[in-house]
């Protein structure tokens, strides 16, 4: 008996077969990806933004309204 002690050897879906070795082309619409990014940025920061605004506003109102002459509470 002069076999293999060692569990089989399987194959990976990838062995044996032979690879592309030219690099992939670049992006042909790299300015259409830069002003969707750009775009992007844009909407999230004005809804950063916007959210900043109202939370600081409604803070002010909350504090206006505990300094009005004649306010006793505490």
């Amino acid at each position: 008996m002069g076999g293999c002690t060692g569990s089989p050897r399987r194959l990976s879906d990838s062995e044996g077969e032979e690879t592309d070795p030219a690099p992939r082309p670049p992006l042909r619409d790299s300015q259409g990806a830069h002003w969707k990014n750009a775009v992007g940025f844009w909407l999230l920061g004005l809804c950063n933004n916007f959210s900043y605004v109202v939370m600081l506003s409604a803070a002010h109102d909350i504090l206006s309204h505990q300094r009005t002459p004649g306010n006793q509470s505490h």
